[in-house]
């Protein structure tokens, strides 16, 4: 079968972002960028967007790329911690246990990695998480 050709969007304009939902887990994608956006790229196009999700309550914390730091988990109360500083203090990270950290890393290294992956709170005392979807279970991220 033939191909329906693209819409084409006029040059310079921004298409919208793609949120995806996955358990306890959110992606947020910028498809008009080539690229993984950094953490200051996103502050630029968005100033309170990251903010925003990561002082939500339901949230746990956010995994972004930085400019400076590669990596970095971004909590609450403006919690920022760099991907190679977690094993002496993981931050936003610590409910939810030892591997977290390890986790965390190895989905930064993937190469199409979401612009911003959003985790869910968790709480370790019950090991309930917020899923993001309606389900009777949850996965995709950590905590579920």
């Amino acid at each position: 079968p033939a191909e329906e050709p693209r819409e084409r969007r006029p040059a310079g304009r921004r298409s919208e972002p793609v949120v995806l939902a996955s358990g306890n887990l959110g992606l947020v994608s910028f498809p008009d960028v080539p690229h993984r956006m950094s953490r200051e790229e996103i502050d630029a196009r968005h100033p309170a967007l990251l903010p925003t999700l990561a002082n939500h309550p339901g949230v746990g914390f956010l995994l972004v790329r930085s400019e400076e730091h590669g990596g970095v988990v971004l909590g609450a109360r403006g919690a920022e911690r760099p991907l190679a500083a977690l094993d002496a203090d993981p931050g936003p990270l610590a409910v939810f246990g030892p591997g977290a950290a390890d986790a965390v890393r190895r989905t930064h290294s993937f190469p199409h990695t979401a612009d911003i992956m959003v985790n869910s709170c968790h709480d370790p005392d019950d090991g309930e998480v917020l899923a993001f979807e309606e389900q009777i279970g949850s996965h995709g991220g950590l905590g579920g």
